[in-house]
């Protein structure tokens, strides 16, 4: 990102910046090895959701869409609408899925939720729930690397497969996580790490040309970087301290890659994985009392072709 932004007259002061600021890292990001971000992935044989048009459904329908899937994987969840919520979410201890009030969705936002949120969150709950140890549905110790990692892991395999979709995940998280406790250079506070990533945020929606004017994008980039350095210190009573912040978020690329190594080594592993909420660390004992698969088929709904249809069928419904 920062050598695409030096090659342009308008992000290039900004990319300047956001370099000098690197200067004392312990890894510079000007002296790593660019990323192959041509091609991607081999898509031979993947579905292609180009045809894919961006008209939005109401929250209704997307509820109502939700609510069948629900019943046609036998889930007995509940749905609700939050109007403080930013973003959907699931609670697998009340079996729930929570969907922002008032907020139209894309096909694409759709999937990506039905696959990460349904398709891997809850089910792994529900078919821990169905297993033949009940246990499984609550999370075994030290499994959240591998549910993040996996549900982070589908929901690139959807979105590969969908012209619409963003090709590369941004780490934002682990690099946040990383900055305030100090992983590669003296820990930021949360005003420093502020700052930093306003700057970052502004770079990347210059280089994406979404046709924001300079106010609405800074205005933008200051609200996420908000969100982020909130979250990055969420249960820090003492911001005056640093390198004391949350950790949680450094589970999502330590799981990914852990989960991607696992399942380019064996192609049942995402199976096994779909018994319940369970680690990669637990397979080899669940194997020995037999769980080795889910008692409800996945059905892999988020990457099937015809899924807009799917939904046009609550459009209308009252």
């Amino acid at each position: 990102m920062l050598q695409r932004g030096l090659r342009r007259d308008d992000t290039r002061d900004v990319s300047e910046q956001i370099i000098q600021q690197t200067r004392h890292w312990i890894i510079e990001p000007m002296n790593l090895e660019p990323l192959d971000t041509g091609s991607e992935q081999e898509t031979e044989g993947k579905p292609s959701f180009t045809h894919e048009t961006q008209k939005l459904f109401s929250p209704g329908t997307v509820r109502r869409f939700f609510a069948d899937v629900l019943r046609q994987y036998q889930f007995p969840w509940t749905i609700t609408h939050d109007p403080a919520a930013g973003h959907a979410r699931v609670s697998l201890s009340c079996r729930q899925l929570t969907l922002p009030e008032d907020t139209w969705m894309s096909v694409t936002k759709i999937r990506e939720l039905l696959g990460h949120e349904i398709e891997t969150h809850a089910f792994r709950a529900s078919a821990g729930e169905k297993s033949a140890l009940a246990l499984l549905s609550i999370g075994l110790q030290g499994f959240l690397d591998t549910e993040e990692g996996l549900a982070i892991y589908y929901a690139q395999e959807v979105s590969q497969q969908s012209s619409a979709s963003k090709p590369n995940k941004s780490w934002i998280g682990t690099l946040a996580t990383g900055l305030a406790s100090g992983v590669i250079c003296e820990p930021f506070t949360f005003t420093r790490l502020l700052m930093f990533l306003e700057s970052v945020n502004v770079l990347r929606s210059l280089l994406a040309g979404k046709g924001l004017t300079v106010a609405e994008i800074r205005a933008d980039a200051r609200k996420n970087a908000q969100s982020r350095c909130l979250r990055t210190w969420r249960g820090v009573t003492h911001l005056d301290r640093p390198g004391i912040c949350s950790t949680k978020d450094t589970v999502y690329l330590r799981g990914f890659l852990a989960v991607s190594q696992a399942l380019m080594e064996e192609d049942a592993m995402f199976e096994r994985l779909m018994v319940g909420s369970v680690g990669l660390h637990h397979l080899d004992d669940l194997a020995e009392v037999g769980v080795v698969k889910p008692g409800v088929v996945h059905r892999r709904l988020a990457t099937d072709p015809e899924l807009e249809s799917y939904i046009m069928r609550f459009a209308d419904e009252a």
